[in-house]
């Protein structure tokens, strides 16, 4: 693997070519010159870390509505990115079916297993499937 042609660019280049990605595209769009320095890429998380500085730092009104706009978007970047919730636990449908047994609601189940409430949906489902696929079908 070779590295881009311009000076001081020591990103790899792909397929046999003489420039990295960022400098070919320069090339084909030929609107900002080759030889430009590249900005750094930044990660999600660096760029919420900034703008939580630059919001504590605000001193007027303008830049602090500026720096919570900035805030509010990366935040929402970061926390989309880096953060993965992911879907909750599986819950076990015997569980699921004692709690809702006591509680005779899936939203009061849903609470005291601090899960949603189509987990406990999903869960009930699925115990009704194993029962009915453990129960016989009388022959006639």
């Amino acid at each position: 693997m070779s590295t881009c042609h311009v000076a001081d660019c020591l990103r790899p280049t792909r397929g046999g070519r003489e420039y990295c990605e960022a400098h070919a595209k320069r090339l084909a769009r030929g609107t900002v010159p080759v030889a430009a320095p590249l900005q750094e890429a930044r990660t999600p998380r660096q760029t919420f870390l900034d703008a939580v500085l630059r919001y504590a730092a605000a001193d007027s009104d303008a830049e602090f509505h500026k720096a919570d706009a900035a805030l509010y978007q990366a935040g929402r970047r970061y926390f989309a990115t880096d953060v993965k919730v992911g879907r909750p636990e599986k819950v076990s449908a015997e569980v699921a079916a004692e709690v809702y047994a006591r509680w005779g609601s899936i939203a009061a189940t849903a609470r005291e297993l601090h899960v949603s409430r189509r987990s406990v949906q999903r869960a009930l489902a699925r115990g009704v499937r194993k029962f009915r696929a453990g129960v016989k079908r009388k022959q006639p």
